[in-house]
């Protein structure tokens, strides 16, 4: 028995039976240690359950239909699964990236220059990335459409039939592409929706505020609030005469609290605490609400149509991050920070504070590696600065 197995202890391992008549030695079993665990996909004929043994320095994951996405410190991009429509043929030039996301049957990723590549399944246009499309900050993979969130706090979505982002919607920090439908955040912490209204998935609860964070399944909405608590609306909140819609995905584990990020499955959601442990809810027919007993030390969450994702660190990243290197020179004011894969950041500042708005500057991608943000619009008068994330 490997109790607590560490990254070190993956190789070849034989078993050696002896007795005073003989010795035996097993033919060699390979154990591979890797920092995602899968939950769910108990029918693995699709191969989600495959982590590549070699993985190692992941900084985010991202689960679709069947398959998953893995982002690399060094930039590079892993998958892994269901490969009827090639989602995890990752292309050959793909390198310094920032964050992936796992569609139904396609697949994203975003490089630092701001630029979306996409791949696999493209019946619907879900990978028909529109032409001049830069700035991108953050993206989200859809059943069968894409979104992306530009510097400036717009959203561009595209399909064969877009789904036209509502006019005027702007101030937004955050997105989430389900089913048919879509999710936004703006950063006074409301939520917008649109698409398909399936079961009440894009009513949002009259009254929602101080949203941190979103997330889309396929007939259920997640937000996260700042005080840690989760709320739900969509399917599983009522009885709409068919049991299929019974299974619970937007009834919130009473009690649950301290929740730092959400995921939504196909019929399931999950929470991430601050202590480094998971909470799932809602359909388990493929097992993805089982969570081992023993899984500790998260960094972070995804949801998958039918298995969940956790990826395992030292823990949650802490909710808040030293600024170093503040500094003004010829560019403006520079500050540095460290930084999470599939967030994004913006530099704020007034100049009294007195004043009761701060100016926001653009948004920028977090990479998972050290940020730097600029004012270039610094002066040699006093100002006060803040970063946020989302």
């Amino acid at each position: 028995m490997l109790a607590n197995a560490q990254f070190n202890q993956s190789g070849n391992y034989r078993l050696i039976v002896s007795n005073r008549l003989a010795t035996v030695r097993s033919t060699e079993a390979r154990l591979s240690v890797t920092p995602v665990a899968v939950l769910g996909g108990d029918v693995n004929f699709t191969g989600q359950k495959n982590v590549p043994g070699d993985l190692t320095n992941i900084l985010a994951v991202s689960g679709g239909n069947t398959h998953t996405l893995a982002l690399m410190k060094d930039g590079t991009v892993a998958a892994w699964g269901f490969n009827g429509s090639g989602q995890i043929d990752v292309p050959n030039d793909l390198a310094n990236q920032v964050a992936v996301s796992a569609g139904g049957f396609h697949s994203l990723a975003l490089g630092a220059d701001g630029v979306v590549r996409a791949w696999a399944h493209n019946g619907l246009g879900e990978t028909s990335v529109p032409r001049n499309l830069t700035n991108v900050v953050a993206i989200a993979g859809g059943g069968s459409h894409s979104l992306a969130l530009r510097a400036d706090g717009t959203v561009v979505a595209w399909d064969m039939n877009p789904m036209s982002v509502p006019p005027g919607l702007t101030s937004v920090v955050s997105i989430a592409a389900g089913s048919g439908f879509s999710l936004a955040l703006k950063d006074d912490g409301t939520v917008a929706a649109w698409g398909d209204n399936w079961l009440g998935r894009t009513t949002i609860p009259v009254g929602l505020t101080d949203v941190i964070a979103i997330a889309a399944g396929h007939r259920h909405s997640l937000a996260l609030k700042a005080n840690g608590n989760v709320v739900a609306w969509g399917a599983g909140t009522r009885d709409f005469g068919d049991r299929d819609y019974e299974i619970g995905q937007s009834i919130v584990p009473a009690g649950l609290s301290n929740v730092i990020a959400i995921a939504a499955g196909y019929n399931d959601s999950m929470a991430l605490k601050a202590d480094g442990t998971i909470v799932t809810w809602g359909l388990n027919d493929r097992g993805q609400a089982n969570v081992p007993p023993a899984l500790r030390n998260v960094a972070a969450i995804a949801a998958g149509d039918f298995h969940n994702l956790a990826l395992i660190g030292e823990g949650p990243p802490p909710s808040q991050v030293q600024l170093t290197n503040l500094r003004r020179d010829a560019s403006g004011f520079n500050v540095s920070l460290s930084t999470q894969s599939g967030k994004v950041y913006r530099l704020e500042y007034k100049d009294s504070l007195a004043d009761s708005n701060w100016t926001a500057l653009a948004l920028v991608a977090g990479s998972g590696r050290a940020l730097a943000l600029t004012d270039p619009t610094a002066t040699e008068s006093r100002r006060f600065y803040r970063v946020r994330r989302w």
